[in-house]
């Protein structure tokens, strides 16, 4: 029987991959490239305090957000209200019906559960991208170290306080801040639209975030390169880069009911970090600097500034002070522009994204490691966005094109030893300070980072496709590896028409592999014997084969 490649070139968005005539079948095995979309994104979340909380699709929800949201399906091509977070883990295509001009595409995924501080995470899937994307959630019952969370019941008398309630956060778990809120008597609490809420007790929640430690401050919500800020005066911008000095998340409840409104102001006051700097002197943050306090909606992902504050000196330690008749995050953050390759990201007289070229003496691209990498603001360890810290390949002469980046801040390039956010690992290479939007080429001198790193991985190619239905399927999906070091599921790369090498394997070892398709997980397991792995009889589970 003869085989043919047959590549699907109109897409019905129905989640299944269409009709094929049956005497073509009988005549011709069809073989089947599952690569239908043209922009992809791979989501996936991480829980720090353990990733097997997020097991299942019940721990968390997740809505879809932005101006371009009717421009994404799920990767089965349905309506994102059937979109799911399994394991963690969301699947998002664009699809080319609704971007014809095949333009970058900006959504921001809302995500939500139980026993998780509501948080988004801004999407953008560029041109003929699989972009990939990691972020953190804060799991309220077991915070990680930077971040401290404080709960408090207090009586009020049908909806209004009858004495000032103060609840504070202490300064522990290796936060080097603390935040208080300070409601005054006769307050009204009130829901969004303003009116009274009544009932007898308030339940409040403080959590405070450390702007020095990286758990902390991979827990930012929206992340430090926002898609829609409003500035003082109300114009609206898309291209603000962040450089945070502390943020708090305030959530009260009256009866089961949000409190989002009072009908008197509240104070917020917050101890500025020691270590925090002040990007516009290039000094760490001191008595009298103001900082502009910026609030955040977990509704719409809208950041929107509040006000200035000057840095005062209260009870011995620096701390800035405000009000609000509002609830929201609130985060201390001087901020700038962004430079970008493309017109629509950003004005162009903010300077030209720079591409940095790494000099890696002694390993080739053969030879390369796979590792984490990230790029923070010069002297601290603020990733500028979601989408600085990716985890590439690593050798001498890869060059990296920056594309959207801070204008007027010192960047650096830092390099870890582990290979995902989940396995951060050690720091070991940090570049010298450069002009992200200085144009042109910056050279990278990363010789002093040889000698840290791992050993050279042993490399499996893998080539495999197999049969559903009677016909021939090359799957290209995302693969994930269960890790027993760090008892999580890794991503491990993307399988392109059945194709993958996977890196920091052994030989003769049992591997546990998923893949997700249409918010469901397929799992597998493979012992390789050899660095050229084969199959073109691959057994595809009957489930996934009915949803192909």
């Amino acid at each position: 029987m003869k085989t043919i490649k047959y590549i699907i070139i109109t897409l019905l968005l129905v989640g299944q991959v269409g009709c094929i005539d049956k005497k073509f079948e009988d005549q011709f095995k069809v073989t089947i490239d599952t690569d239908l979309f043209n922009q992809i994104a791979v989501i996936q979340v991480f829980d720090p305090s353990g990733q097997s909380n997020l097991e299942g699709d019940t721990a968390l929800s997740v809505e879809v957000l932005g101006d371009d949201k009717d421009k994404v399906v799920t990767d089965a091509g349905e309506n994102i209200s059937k979109l799911k977070i399994i394991d963690g883990v969301v699947n998002l295509v664009v699809n080319p019906n609704k971007n014809i001009e095949n333009n970058p595409v900006e959504v921001l995924l809302k995500i939500s559960g139980d026993n998780y501080l509501t948080t988004t995470v801004p999407v953008t899937i560029g041109i003929d991208e699989r972009t990939e994307v990691s972020a953190y959630v804060v799991n309220k019952t077991s915070p990680v170290d930077g971040i401290e969370r404080e709960e408090k019941t207090a009586s009020i008398k049908n909806g209004v306080s009858e004495e000032q309630i103060v609840i504070e956060t202490e300064i522990v778990n290796q936060t080097k801040n603390k935040a208080k809120v300070s409601i005054d008597v006769g307050t009204q609490f009130q829901d969004i639209n303003g009116n009274l809420i009544e009932g007898d007790e308030v339940e409040l929640e403080v959590t405070n975030f450390s702007p020095t430690n990286i758990d902390a401050l991979t827990s930012f919500p929206g992340g430090f390169s926002p898609q829609s800020v409003t500035l003082d005066g109300g114009e609206v911008v898309n291209d603000v880069a962040f450089v945070t000095a502390g943020f708090v998340s305030v959530d009260m409840e009256v009866g089961g009911v949000e409190v989002k409104n009072f009908s008197k102001a509240i104070t917020i006051t917050m101890s500025v970090d020691t270590g925090s700097m002040n990007p516009d002197t290039g000094e760490l943050v001191k008595l009298g600097d103001v900082i502009p306090i910026w609030s955040y909606s977990k509704d719409n992902g809208q950041w929107d500034y509040h006000g200035d504050s000057e840095v005062v000196m209260i009870d011995g330690k620096l701390q800035v002070e405000y009000t609000t008749t509002h609830l929201s995050w609130y985060n201390m953050d001087f901020y700038g522009r962004r430079c970008s390759r493309y017109s629509w990201w950003g004005d162009s007289s903010n300077g030209t994204p720079v591409t940095l070229q790494l000099s890696l003496p002694g390993v080739s691209s053969s030879d390369s490691r796979r590792l984490l990498s990230t790029f923070v603001y010069e002297g601290t360890s603020q990733e500028v966005s979601y989408n600085a810290t990716k985890t590439q390949y690593w050798y001498d002469g890869q060059t990296f094109e920056l594309n959207n980046t801070p204008a007027g801040r010192n960047l650096q390039l830092v390099v870890y030893s582990g290979d995902s956010r989940y396995n951060r690992g050690e720091e070991i290479f940090r570049s010298p300070a450069f002009d992200g939007c200085a144009g042109g080429q910056v050279n990278i001198d990363a010789s002093s980072m040889v000698s840290k790193l791992p050993p050279a991985p042993i490399r499996i190619h893998v080539k495999y496709s197999g049969e559903c239905n009677d016909r021939i399927i090359r799957p290209s999906t995302h693969l994930y590896m269960f890790n027993e070091t760090y008892n999580y599921w890794q991503y491990k790369g993307y399988i392109y028409r059945g194709e993958i090498t996977l890196h920091d394997m052994e030989l003769n070892k049992p591997y546990s592999f998923r893949v997700y398709y249409n918010g469901r997980r397929h799992e597998h397991t493979i012992t390789f014997d050899k660095t050229e792995y084969i199959d073109d009889n691959y057994n595809i589970p009957d489930e996934l084969c009915n949803q192909l």
